[in-house]
């Protein structure tokens, strides 16, 4: 899985677009990454958008890293999250079940001209 974000400071958001495959060697660089960008961040001022459309489907056995992945942003204290869903159905519907099963509670859109009107809200 490829990453990369974006602070956007003036509209206070950090973007992250995420894509491919997950990869479990890549899951503590990933987030020691994330880390590094929020150390100039509060993040209680701003939203994290993550861009999901090319994420492709979780294996079953990865299923955890993505578990930790929820658990992990619901500890940075962000004023709102959204997800972008994934243009591949089973993605987005894997996405809502982790997510709910760990009591992580995202906004989910379709596309990115719907963000501006969560951020506003």
């Amino acid at each position: 899985m490829k990453t990369f974000g974006q602070v956007d400071h003036e509209r206070k958001v950090y973007h992250c677009v995420l894509d491919g495959f997950a990869n479990p060697e890549q899951k503590e660089a990933i987030l020691t990454g994330f880390t590094k960008t929020l150390e100039s961040l509060d993040a209680s001022e701003y939203s994290l958008v993550f861009d999901c459309r090319k994420l492709a489907t979780f294996l079953p056995e990865l299923l955890p890293i993505l578990e930790s992945y929820y658990r992990f942003y619901m500890t940075l204290g962000f004023k709102k999250v959204i997800i972008i869903n994934p243009l591949h159905a089973p993605s987005a519907m894997q996405l809502k079940r982790v997510a709910k099963k760990v009591d992580f509670h995202p906004v989910f859109v379709q596309t990115e001209e719907e963000i501006p009107y969560y951020l506003a809200s």
